[in-house]
């Protein structure tokens, strides 16, 4: 045999080698991807003839696997068992009372009533519309799935965007926007002629919490990055708008609750509000806020790099106890509470990494590669192959050049305080000799002004309240309100039109800021 057949076929030995070798591994990703799905069609939830916001959730965990497992090996497989999920995820909507689609079933406050419900609705359609982003983003991608991802987008302009609006739980105030729940609910097993209406007890009609407002944020910022419709960029602004607008500026680090009341029906009654107000105590709600906060940042909305900063300085220069080789972390609001005690590190009431934050920061980075170095599957592959692959930093995935953005939103949080975790005008958008609710929360006693300032922040124009005011930590103590009609307290005379601050000041502590505008009277 001459030396080149020998070569040739030595050649063709190691090429049928390599190709052997890259079958196999093709094998064990397609046994992966859909090992997955069994994993994820197993739960008990999926026997239920009926869905819900319970099954939502169940079948939410886990859904971003599959968009994770194409990322981290490159062999679209993963999206392949994916589109089968989220098909079967789909066939689980039903028709409600006025002929939109949603995931109905028992409400999850209590058990005597049905319903579907925004978050629910939020949680299944922002896995799949990721997915939806990263098909629309590859020409390849796009040529495969281009049409699942139609269909997708097109269901969810329907059956969530069209329905929730129809149904009269979006509302708008300037700037901000927020949804409410709805107050139409059946009897177990029905689908038609709702008329039942929850009390206040069971969470009727009232102002979503953060988490839930922003997981529609981004069923919205999706919708927007796949389709370029500006109206879906404008409600994704708005929800994650109002969330930015009710934060807290304490030193450098950026505090949120999980609920606020977001109108006056939150306070039935003239009483107190209808939910608490503070930090949820279960770590793991704050970490998916971060989540979506990054996903609205990297898309080049709302947040800024300061905000993301304060956010790193809150979970790493606050919660972390700074021990890299056995970190632990106290919830976020311990330093508001004005001491960090051995029992803030402890139980389910601690906090956590918020892991979404090893994009930007190095010491994030470290702390997450700790939690994966002895992991196994997916997330150790995605953290591999895709997270630490770029080096953390503050540049936005989703936008090239420089962001600007709006002053409206940029603002905030306005003020620098601790004892004020919560201060708001709802609306805070009104016209002259309309009532706006000028709302705070303090969580210690003192002494409070409550005072009206021009546009920028630098005159004093009018205090509108002077007073000691009571405080506390728990989360239905320490809230004050009082009407406002846009006119002096001192003369009774109305202030012009315009723009305006409103600022609450504890002495020997700081202020937080809250712009205003009053409109012209309405004739």
């Amino acid at each position: 045999m001459t030396n080149l057949r020998m070569a040739i076929l030595a050649g063709m030995l190691v090429a049928g080698g390599c190709a052997a070798k890259m079958a196999a591994a093709q094998d064990i990703r397609a046994a992966r991807a859909e090992r997955l799905y069994d994993q994820r069609m197993r739960d008990p939830f999926w026997k239920l003839e009926y869905s819900g916001e319970e099954f939502a959730w169940h079948a939410a965990n886990g859904i971003s696997g599959f968009l994770d497992g194409y990322e981290a090996t490159g062999d679209t497989v993963f999206l392949d068992w994916g589109v089968k999920y989220y098909d079967a995820v789909i066939a689980k909507m039903a028709q409600g009372p006025d002929g939109y689609k949603g995931w109905i079933g028992p409400f999850i406050y209590n058990g005597k009533y049905w319903c579907d419900c925004h978050v629910g609705d939020a949680i299944l359609f922002g896995g799949i519309l990721d997915f939806g982003y990263a098909v629309v983003r590859d020409p390849k991608l796009k040529a495969k799935y281009g049409a699942k991802v139609e269909q997708y987008v097109n269901l969810a302009r329907r059956d969530f965007f069209e329905k929730w609006d129809a149904r009269g739980t979006w509302h708008e105030d300037g700037p901000y926007g927020v949804y409410v729940q709805w107050d139409k609910f059946g009897v177990p097993g029905q689908y038609k002629n709702w008329t039942l209406k929850a009390d206040y007890a069971a969470n009727s009609e009232w102002t979503l919490p953060f988490n839930k407002q922003i997981d529609v944020g981004v069923v919205a910022l999706r919708i927007w990055q796949i389709t370029g419709e500006e109206k879906y960029r404008q409600r994704a602004e708005k929800l994650f708008g109002f969330m930015k607008s009710r934060m807290q500026w304490y030193k450098d680090e950026l505090h949120w609750n999980y609920w606020e009341p977001g109108g006056q029906w939150d306070l039935p009654g003239g009483k107190q509000p209808i939910h608490w107000i503070g930090v949820h105590p279960e770590r793991n709600y704050q970490s998916g806020e971060v989540v979506n906060i990054l996903k609205a940042y990297n898309a080049g909305i709302v947040f800024t790099e300061a905000d993301i900063q304060g956010i790193v300085n809150t979970n790493l220069k606050m919660m972390w106890n700074g021990d890299e080789q056995k970190p632990r972390f106290a919830n976020s609001n311990a330093d508001l509470k004005g001491a960090l005690t051995p029992a803030a590190y402890a139980g389910t009431h601690a906090g956590e990494l918020w892991g979404a934050l090893a994009q930007v920061d190095a010491t994030a980075r470290e702390l997450y590669a700790g939690r994966m170095a002895d992991g196994q599957g997916i997330a150790a592959e995605y953290f591999e192959n895709v997270t630490a692959r770029t080096p953390p930093g503050y540049q936005r995935r989703d936008v090239r050049g420089q962001v600007e953005i709006p002053q409206v939103y940029a603002r905030f949080p306005l003020g620098n305080v601790r004892t004020v975790q919560m201060a708001a005008a709802m609306p805070s958008t009104f016209a002259a000799g309309q009532k706006s609710v000028l709302i705070s929360k303090l969580i210690e006693p003192g002494g409070l002004e409550v005072a009206l300032y021009s546009a920028d922040g630098e005159t004093k124009l009018a205090t509108l309240h002077q007073g000691k005011e009571k405080g506390g930590a728990d989360g239905l103590e320490g809230v004050f309100y009082f009407a406002f009609d846009g006119r002096d307290p001192s003369n009774g005379k109305p202030f012009p039109p315009g723009a305006y601050r409103v600022r609450w000041t504890v002495a020997g502590d700081g202020y937080r800021e809250f712009p205003i505008t009053i409109q012209r009277a309405k004739r």
